[in-house]
Order: structure tokens, then C-alpha cells, then sequence
């Protein structure tokens, strides 16, 4: 029995086991607190990639309809030196006959005008077809582009769906919906001045070819081209107000019209963002770091936080501020439209499902309660939360879920 006492032997193995229990749980709690990191950064990755895959294809869609103003100057730009000129062969056509040369040059202009009236007839029909159908077609890619964008981004949701319970992201923004004279996208009519003013710059070229190439009425003696555009050229600098028909229809009351960014919108202005949430998979690990004995219900405390979102927006990508890179709605007539991930902001424009965004995804109160709330939870009688910066800044921060 002696022996017994003084035997030392076995001793470490008391400390092991109680040292073991604290081991097991120190592990435990790592892969508990790994398991949640990754999580979150899973959260913020889907939602980052299904908001910025809705911009995207957005800022795309912009582009497509700056294209298209572009080809309506282009248009526009064939239609105008042809009324420019019709009316000066008319008037060459009109002069009295007083010589030989006099009279061929009449008879010149008189041929020429009626050539020029099968081309304007044609043009006008043609290009008008041309200009409406471009239109229409403008207002379809504004209101459909932003749904095409959803199934990229539900796309982008089934690529992290390991990280969501469902997946599918939920979208926000003022480009998905109608209002007004906006059909989609941050876009509305615009007078068709603008494309006139555009065009017009081409009209001495182009009518200078209409006379020469076309109604073969410059080279040669006793040709009527010079003096129609002698009669013409004074006229060019107002073509866009002499000539430019399809401005007397107002925007948004049918007819062809080019595009325009909507009044209010700008680089950053809420018409140009989006927000996106998804939702979480359920973490069934008991031991979850957010958990723990003083929270009676753990699974809704975890789904409160089990979130992500984030924003987006598309932005006409130019040196200096918007206002001076859209003048005469420049922005419309550059395919320079991209897209970029940015920094939660509430926004104070209404549009379907904002209260979501304002109450909800960019709500600095309530995430800064959630956060405060999810701490408190996290003190125990050895230990008061977190201490120093690190602690400061997850108590004061007023973004984002705390896992």
C-alpha cells in the first residue's frame, strides 16, 4: 500500500485527459468558426456575382441602343442632303430659258429633279421604315435586357449553390420595372433634333456626291449642279431645323426617336443600381461559432445573419463628371457603358421591392443591431466580447451580416 502512494507513475494522464476535453472542444470550435467563415465568404461571392452579372448584361444593353442612336445619324445623315437639294433643282428647273446654255442647264436641273424625286420617295419610305423599326427596337432591348440579366444572374446563383438554399438571387432596381416613358433600362425618348444636329455636319459632303455621282449634274459645260448648290449650301448649317421632319413629332408620342438617358439619372444616381440578397443554406452544425448555450433559439438567430447582398451599377465610363461628358446626350452616342460592384447605399428612389433594400439589404440600423445583438450573445462571464480596434470596428459597423 505504501508502494501504491509513492508510485508517481500515470500522473500526466490525469492532466491528459482534462487537457484532451479542452483540446477536442479547441478543434471543435476552430472548424466551427472555418465553417462559418466560409460560409460567408460563399454568401458574398453569390451575391456579388449574381448582382454584378445583372450589371453587366445591363450596361450591355446600353451600349446596344447608343449603337443604334449611331445608325440613326447614319441614316438621318442620307436623308437630309436629299431635301436640301430637291428644292434647288426645282428652282433651277424654274429659270427662263434665255440661251442655249441657259436652256440645257434647265433642262439638266429639270431631269435631275424628277431623279431626285424617285430617290426621295424611296429614301423617305425606306429610311422611315428604317428609323421606326430602330426605335421599337430600342425600346424592346430597354425593357427586356434587365430580365435577360435576372437569368444571369440566377445563372451566377447556380454556380455558388452549395452556399444558398435556393438558387436563385432576388434582384432590385428601378431598371426593372416601366414607368413613364421609361420602358427598362435608365433610358426615355429624345427629340429627334439631336440626331438631325448629328447628320447635318455630313450634308455639304453628301450632297455634293448626290449632285456629282448620283445626278451627274457638276462636271461637264452647262450642268445645273452648281448652281442648285450655290442655291443649297447657304441652307446646310440648318439643315437640323430646315430639314429635320421627324422632329415635329414629340418624344414619347410615337414615331421614331432616338434615346436618351432619363431626366435625373446620372453615373451613381440611384436609376443606374442594382441590389441583390440571397439567402443562405440552413447550417445544421450544432456548434456553429454564432451559437451558443445562451441562445434559446439558434437556428433563427443563424438565419437572421445567414445572408448576403450586395450592389451594383452600370456607369457611362468617360473622364470628368457626367454632366460634361453627356452634353447633347453624348453618353447615348459612346458605347462606353460598363459595369462595377460598389459600396452598399440606401436608396431614396422608389421602385418595386424597394422597402426590401431600404428596411432590409441597406439598412446601417438594422444590421448595426444584428451585430450588436449577435455580440452580446458571445459574452460570457471570463470574457466581455471583443476588445481594442478590431473589437471597436465589429461593434460600431453598420455593414453586413455578423457570422
Amino acid at each position: 500500500m505504501g508502494t501504491l502512494r509513492k508510485d508517481q507513475r500515470g500522473g500526466i494522464a490525469v492532466g491528459g485527459i482534462f487537457m484532451a476535453a479542452f483540446l477536442a472542444g479547441a478543434v471543435f470550435y476552430s472548424a466551427s468558426i472555418a465553417h462559418t467563415a466560409n460560409q460567408r465568404d460563399g454568401l458574398q461571392q453569390s451575391a456579388d456575382a449574381t448582382v454584378f452579372a445583372e450589371a453587366v448584361v445591363s450596361a450591355r444593353g446600353m451600349n446596344m441602343i447608343s449603337s443604334m442612336n449611331v445608325i440613326m445619324v447614319a441614316l438621318n445623315a442620307v436623308e437630309l442632303p436629299v431635301r436640301a437639294m430637291a428644292p434647288s433643282y426645282k428652282k433651277v428647273a424654274a429659270m427662263p430659258c434665255a440661251d442655249p446654255c441657259t436652256c440645257a442647264i434647265v433642262a439638266d436641273a429639270a431631269r435631275a429633279s424628277a431623279e431626285l424625286e424617285t430617290i426621295s420617295q424611296s429614301v423617305e419610305q425606306r429610311v422611315g421604315d428604317m428609323l421606326t423599326g430602330i426605335s421599337e427596337a430600342q425600346i424592346a432591348i430597354a425593357q427586356t435586357t434587365p430580365r435577360i440579366g435576372q437569368g444571369s444572374a440566377d445563372k451566377a446563383a447556380r454556380d455558388n449553390k452549395e452556399f444558398l438554399a435556393s438558387p436563385r438571387a432576388s434582384l432590385f432596381s428601378s431598371s426593372l420595372e416601366k414607368k413613364g416613358c421609361k420602358h427598362g433600362l435608365p433610358v426615355e425618348d429624345d427629340t429627334f433634333t439631336t440626331v438631325c444636329k448629328r447628320a447635318k455636319k455630313y450634308t455639304p459632303e453628301l450632297a455634293n456626291r448626290l449632285a456629282d455621282e448620283t445626278l451627274d449634274t457638276m462636271k461637264g459645260a452647262c450642268k445645273s449642279g452648281p448652281l442648285a448648290m450655290a442655291d443649297a449650301a447657304p441652307k446646310f448649317p440648318q439643315a437640323d431645323t430646315l430639314f429635320c421632319t421627324e422632329a415635329a413629332k414629340p418624344p414619347c408620342g410615337g414615331g421614331a426617336h432616338p434615346k436618351k438617358v432619363m431626366a435625373g439619372a446620372s453615373n451613381g444616381s440611384d436609376h443606374m443600381q442594382f441590389w441583390s440578397r440571397v439567402d443562405g443554406e440552413q447550417l445544421k452544425d450544432a456548434g456553429h461559432a454564432v451559437d451558443n448555450l445562451k441562445n434559446t433559439d439558434p437556428a433563427a438567430a443563424t438565419a437572421r445573419a445567414n445572408v448576403g447582398f450586395a450592389q451594383s451599377e452600370i456607369y457611362f465610363d468617360c473622364q470628368g463628371v457626367f454632366t460634361t461628358c453627356n452634353v447633347e446626350q453624348q453618353a447615348m452616342y459612346d458605347t462606353l457603358w460598363t459595369a462595377r460592384l460598389r459600396r452598399i447605399k440606401k436608396p431614396t428612389l422608389s421602385f418595386a421591392g424597394d422597402t426590401t433594400v431600404k428596411t432590409e439589404i441597406a439598412d446601417p440600423e438594422r444590421w448595426s443591431a444584428l451585430r450588436k445583438n449577435l455580440l452580446d450573445q458571445r459574452r460570457t462571464f471570463w470574457s466581455m466580447g471583443p476588445t481594442g480596434q478590431a473589437g471597436t470596428i465589429l461593434v460600431t459597423s453598420q455593414e453586413g451580416p455578423l457570422q
